[in-house]
């Protein structure tokens, strides 16, 4: 019976570990292919219509980055033109706070691949005991003792290798993820210099002003 216990679970944590490579992977491309249209030279206003009600992008964190601080510098000037305070600091805040709460909701799915690193040590003591107790006694495999060490065995290795895949996609997507933190801070900073510039223009009626 452990054995397909044991199996299912493989299984399941194999199909976790696949989902959470694709998606991280799948959220980087997101971010790359976003900067790249950012940076085509398209006028502000018209990516933030094309962007805010583009529902395909709900996962894009690049996206509501830029539709949250396009919004809130929207928000900083008045019918007309008129700015309200410093839009740009403001507009700078909420974009760091998207990414933060973006990188904390990532994070939170690597707890339970987190959680299976702690099984390694104990299961490699354990697996390494075994070894020893069957080394140190060959004959015992053929006794009843040695049926229940091979059985414990069995067990010790297949937690081993659930463990140990946790463990290398934890270290993998965490450091992805990372990644993309510094990639959509870098992109608020950048983000948030242009809105800076277009402030302190002489013209204050500049069009990307709202």
């Amino acid at each position: 019976m452990r054995v397909p216990v044991l199996g299912g679970f493989l299984a399941l944590i194999l199909l976790y570990c696949g989902w959470m490579i694709l998606q991280v992977r799948r959220t980087l491309r997101r971010i790359a292919a976003f900067e790249q249209k950012f940076w085509s030279g398209i006028d502000l206003d018209k990516l933030f219509v094309a962007t805010k009600d583009d529902k395909s992008g709900a996962f894009d964190p690049s996206r509501k980055i830029f539709v949250a601080m396009m919004a809130e510098w929207r928000r900083g000037f008045s019918k007309t033109g008129e700015a309200r305070g410093n839009p740009v600091l403001r507009c700078r805040d909420v974009g760091q706070v998207e990414v933060q709460k973006w990188y904390i909701g990532a994070s939170t799915r690597l707890i339970p691949l987190e959680i299976l690193q702690f099984f390694l040590g104990p299961i490699f003591g354990i697996t390494a005991a075994l070894l020893g107790l069957v080394v140190a006694d060959p004959l015992s495999a053929s006794s009843g003792i040695g049926d229940r060490v091979a059985a414990v065995f069995e067990v010790t290795l297949t937690v081993t290798i659930i463990a140990s895949v946790g463990f290398v996609t934890f270290r993998l997507t965490d450091t992805w993820l990372r990644l993309a933190q510094q990639m959509l801070t870098n992109f608020v900073t950048e983000f948030a210099n242009i809105l800076d510039r277009v402030f302190n223009q002489p013209d204050a009626s500049g069009s990307n002003r709202g």
